[in-house]
């Protein structure tokens, strides 16, 4: 059994899928595919603390989650005040007057940075995305994407991982392997009425595309080709590309010359009878009709209406075709996109501020263990990280970056009275760049200490 691997690619290879996979630590990603609650559990089922521990540590879990999410709370009132003037989708009338949208603006992007990352996504350039657009996995269309109808993009993922997928391949069904994104977050903010105003073309997708000039869009998705990202704008223009063309265009040929081979006899006849207006019988006599058969309104008339209605239902049959063959192309999108559509807007963020509260979690609560069953060794964070990550592959077969800045940072700031009344942190780090975490009883009663004292109001 080969272990799972989360890893990040450090740049895009457009038209070709990695066929191997790598555990460098530069190009693995933070993200823990696992739940909160069984991390939890597999810790005490290793069977290195006490009956009495055991309990200890689940209670403080308990707490220490909880004060987590109290200090996440304040991401979601963030939402609120800077999402607001940009949402779609707001049933609210803003009373703010004089709303610094370009700094409100501003604070929204870094705010969705900075859960996002928080969460363990890691962001794909624009530069990234366009090398994406240029090449195609799954569905195999003509798709075309014009970045300049937006002021932002911002592109995050997690779960760059290796898929096999089956696909139809010229009348076939073929096995192949391709680069999915587990998790897929997107943010646009498009740009004002006057840009679509501009011209007819900016007019035109204005009007066949249903968003808000001005606003921002944000979208989550999951198991998305890395290559077909593209997918996902809003503007996306889909066509067919030129093998759909060849397939569509020669039996459409075929189809035409069965029409004119039909109709040369009436096409001949209105050639007299042009030939004869303009140059007389002499011209007349090089079509082999005779003047008789020209010079009777009715045959000609009959003539002129059986090419008309041939050409006329020819292009009508032509036209449904081509409308028919774009309305399967756009299904077939639509379709993908549908089962792929985790959250929109103002969702998103709520979203992705709960998965970064469980990231988080996730991590403090393996620090703090390791830190509790290896108070004798006194760990470097290079060792704490190491140890961290081993114990991960070990355990549940996951090969992982873990990110131990972020909880020890955490930890750290944690700080109240001990058990003594004596004031101090959660996990302290000496001169020597030794990590000691306090008894789990101590972290209990630092934690119950802040608790009381979240909301301090003067007298």
């Amino acid at each position: 059994m080969f272990p799972l691997i989360y890893r990040r690619k450090s740049s895009v290879q457009a038209g070709r899928v990695s066929e191997h996979k790598t555990t460098d630590s530069e190009t693995r990603e933070a993200f823990i595919p696992y739940q909160r609650d069984d991390l939890i559990q597999m810790c005490l089922n290793e069977g290195l603390l006490s009956k009495a521990q055991s309990k200890d540590f689940k209670d403080l879990s308990e707490i220490l989650m909880a004060h987590l999410h109290f200090e996440f709370l304040q991401y979601g009132e963030a939402v609120k005040k800077h999402y607001g003037p940009f949402d779609p989708d707001r049933d609210t009338i803003l009373l703010e007057q004089d709303i610094d949208f370009d700094r409100r603006e501003h604070d929204l992007i870094e705010l969705f940075r900075s859960i996002a990352k928080r969460a363990n996504y890691f962001e794909i350039s624009n530069e990234q995305i366009e090398k994406c657009f240029e090449a195609v996995t799954l569905i195999d269309l003509r798709t075309t994407v014009d970045l300049d109808d937006f002021d932002r993009v911002l592109c995050f993922a997690r779960g760059d991982i290796d898929k096999k997928t089956t696909v139809k391949k010229l009348f076939k069904k073929k096995e192949i392997e391709v680069d999915i994104l587990q998790r897929v977050l997107l943010l646009f903010k498009f740009k004002g009425e006057e840009y679509f105003e501009s011209s007819k073309q900016k007019q035109k997708v204005r009007k066949e595309s249903l968003f808000e000039p001005g606003k921002v869009y944000a979208y989550f998705y999951k198991d998305v080709p890395k290559y077909d990202l593209e997918l996902l704008f809003p503007n996306v223009q889909v066509g067919m590309n030129l093998r759909q063309k060849l397939l569509f265009a020669i039996p459409a040929i075929g189809g035409s010359i069965g029409v004119f081979l039909k109709i040369i006899p009436q096409i001949l006849i209105i050639v007299g009878v042009v030939l004869f207006l303009l140059g007389g019988r002499s011209w007349l006599e090089k079509t082999g009709l005779s003047e008789e058969a020209v010079s009777n309104f009715m045959p000609v008339m009959v003539a002129l209406m059986g090419v008309v209605l041939a050409l006329g239902g020819l292009a009508i049959k032509q036209w449904g075709g081509y409308r028919k063959k774009r309305i399967q192309l756009l299904k077939d999108v639509s379709e993908q996109l549908f089962f792929r559509n985790l959250a929109t807007n103002r969702s998103v963020f709520h979203r992705i501020i709960d998965s970064a509260e469980e990231e988080e979690s996730k991590e403090i609560l393996l620090v703090f263990y390791h830190l509790v069953t290896s108070r004798s060794e006194g760990l470097t964070k290079e060792a704490l990280d190491a140890k961290i990550e081993k114990w991960m592959e070990q355990k549940l077969g996951a090969v992982i970056d873990f990110d131990i800045d972020g909880p020890l940072n955490y930890l750290t700031k944690l700080r109240g009275p001990a058990c003594d009344g004596t004031e101090t942190s959660l996990v302290k780090i000496d001169q020597e760049g030794l990590i000691r975490a306090l008894s789990i009883g101590d972290a209990k009663h630092v934690i119950d200490h802040l608790w009381d004292h979240a909301f301090r109001f003067a007298n």
